[in-house]
């Protein structure tokens, strides 16, 4: 099964990244680029799938839409070390080394 998800994800799935502005106490503003995963679907129920066997993420109704997102830090990380090595097409694979490398630079940050 776990097969099939990463067919779907390979197919429909979409590396990219949150803009997070940050001010400080002292009123330093910063600017954090975290990386987010999601896919969308017409249906709910193939992502409620994936959600249910991955054990990450959640999906959330966006318009006509359904979206199966990971953005918690600790998801994100778990699906980078999950889907590393495992896409098959040139092009996402090449997406997803861009988006590892800021998942990267995200988990060494710390908290966030």
């Amino acid at each position: 099964m776990k097969e099939w998800v990463l067919g779907y994800i390979e197919a429909k799935g979409c590396f990219t990244l949150n803009k997070v502005k940050y001010v400080s106490g002292s009123g330093k503003e910063r600017v954090y680029l975290n990386p987010v995963f999601y896919v969308t679907s017409v249906e709910r129920e193939p992502l409620d799938l994936i959600n249910n066997l991955m054990g990450c993420g959640e999906v959330r109704k966006c318009g006509i839409l359904h979206r199966w997102e990971v953005r918690r830090k600790e998801d994100v990380i778990a699906l980078t070390e999950y889907l590393s090595g495992k896409l098959k097409t040139k092009v996402k694979c090449q997406q997803f080394e861009r988006w590892k490398r800021k998942v990267l630079e995200w988990k060494s940050r710390g908290r966030s």
